[in-house]
């Protein structure tokens, strides 16, 4: 079977399709640049090039495939990244329609049902519910917080002693999960085919708060000198 991953380059996008290529599946890397191109080819996938902003280009990019992996990161660098994402959405949904792709696998976030007062989730609440009224076979995977987003404030505490935390109060607990989990289990819905559920949540067996990451970094690194007391 052949599978188009968008994204990957990222976290989760290359999770799926380093899973997809070792169960025997063909994958196909869809890309912004030529020097992606170049490194996904090395790898031994297929590398096309096309724009999320480009409903042509992908519909081209899906063509023939079993499976398509589908996420859309928030437009930080947009005039207004929630009209920006509802244009991205629209795009990936018309693309997938057009060719034909008969089940996709589309990266949503913990909280995605709710239709305010989330902040940039609005974005994938956006995508939930433009699937939704898609009528297409796509399985949501509503994902917790990424445990890797914690690697750069773990190596700014190296230097300075503290760990840095956009997560508050400081003692919430929060759902995480590893980006590997979720490349994983994407991966596994999308060999699951027409078959596979349509949403699944995932998150790590425990939740954990800022105070928690800091004592665990701080036992990790003796260099960590103040665990946010």
């Amino acid at each position: 079977m052949k599978f188009a991953i968008i994204g990957v380059t990222g976290q989760t996008g290359s999770a799926v399709a380093k899973r997809l290529k070792a169960s025997g599946h063909q994958v196909r890397a869809i890309v912004r640049t030529l020097k992606n191109a170049q490194a996904m080819q090395q790898l031994g996938y297929e590398a096309v090039l096309a724009s999320v902003e480009d409903w042509a280009d992908l519909t081209a990019a899906f063509a023939g495939v079993d499976g398509a992996y589908l996420m859309n990161p928030p437009a930080y660098y947009a005039d207004d990244m929630f009209a920006k994402a509802h244009e991205v959405h629209a795009h990936l949904l018309a693309a997938l329609q057009k060719s034909g792709v008969p089940h996709a696998v589309a990266l949503s976030s913990v909280g995605a049902q709710h239709a305010a007062g989330t902040g940039n989730i609005l974005t994938t609440h956006d995508f939930e519910q433009q699937i939704k009224a898609s009528g297409l076979n796509i399985s949501v995977l509503r994902a917790a917080n990424f445990l890797e987003n914690w690697t750069g404030p773990i190596a700014k505490a190296q230097t300075d002693g503290v760990l840095p935390s956009m997560f508050l109060p400081l003692a919430k607990q929060w759902l995480m999960v590893s980006s590997q989990d979720i490349g994983a289990t994407a991966a596994d819905l999308l060999m699951a085919g027409a078959s596979a559920p349509a949403l699944i949540e995932l998150h790590g067996p425990e939740p954990y708060s800022a105070k928690v990451v800091a004592v665990l970094a701080a036992a990790a690194s003796s260099l960590i000198k103040n665990p946010l007391n």
